[in-house]
């Protein structure tokens, strides 16, 4: 008697050990579904909105730049679900149109990580290569005459720049010698003064704004004298950087 009892409750225990690794797997199953975000930015997210100023000539050296930029902004926010907004200052003449944009999720946790292996993560960041390599591509290929420089900063949805709680940063970096030059207002006229006649005030509701001014040889002078002009467009002074890169108007 004492042995059967024993038998059955070496039985009763072997089931409750594979019902146990049986609840594992489905458990397992379910957050690995969970941890996939189908949408990395459907939550708080860091805004981040990049105008590229593909109007001139951009060398290699130049979209290098941009490109380290960009990937030690997100290194620097890891922990934070970032979008990244593409604008290229070509793209005024159509206002309308919807940025090029990429989600970076967060780094993974350790349990997302142990459970999915990162697999959002590294799905995202597959289509943020494609993308900034795509954009970069395009920037890199296209010039032209005008520089429409003011047109493509007003046309930018406010919305990227309301700090909320669906967004509670935001970050405006431009690359480009910022130089405008368009029916509305141009610096090669004599007057380095936007006509706000024909160019509504713009409103950035941050004051995260940094411009990576590429030098023109021939138009440094001017470039110097633009600063004040660019402080009243935005209606405060942005963070003023020279790249260190010297490259020919064409």
């Amino acid at each position: 008697m004492s042995r059967l009892k024993t038998k059955a409750e070496k039985d009763q225990l072997g089931l409750r050990i594979l019902l146990g690794c049986a609840g594992m797997v489905v458990l397992l199953v379910i957050a690995q579904k969970a941890a996939v975000k189908p949408e990395p930015c459907s939550g708080k997210v860091f805004q981040v909105s990049v105008v590229i100023d593909d109007t001139d000539s951009l060398n290699q050296e130049i979209l290098g730049r941009i490109d380290q930029d960009i990937r030690s902004l997100l290194k620097r926010n890891a922990d934070t679900d970032t979008k990244l907004n593409f604008f290229k200052v070509s793209g005024a003449s159509t206002p309308g149109d919807a940025p090029d944009y990429v989600c970076v999720p967060k780094n993974c946790g350790s349990l997302e990580g142990f459970v999915s292996g990162c697999k959002a993560q590294r799905t995202a960041m597959k289509k943020f290569e494609e993308s900034l390599k795509k954009v970069l591509e395009e920037a890199g290929a296209h010039k032209s005459e005008i520089s429409p420089i003011a047109e493509t900063l007003v046309n930018i949805p406010a919305g990227l720049f309301l700090n909320s709680e669906t967004a509670p940063h935001s970050r405006l970096l431009i690359y480009s010698d910022m130089l405008q030059n368009s029916k509305c207002s141009s610096f090669y006229q004599g007057a380095h003064t936007l006509n706000y006649q024909c160019l509504p005030h713009a409103k950035f509701n941050t004051d995260d704004i940094e411009v990576c001014v590429i030098q023109r040889p021939e138009s440094l002078q001017i470039q110097k004298d633009i600063l004040s002009t660019w402080q009243i467009f935005f209606g405060r002074d942005p963070k003023w950087h020279q790249c260190p890169l010297v490259v020919s108007k064409l």
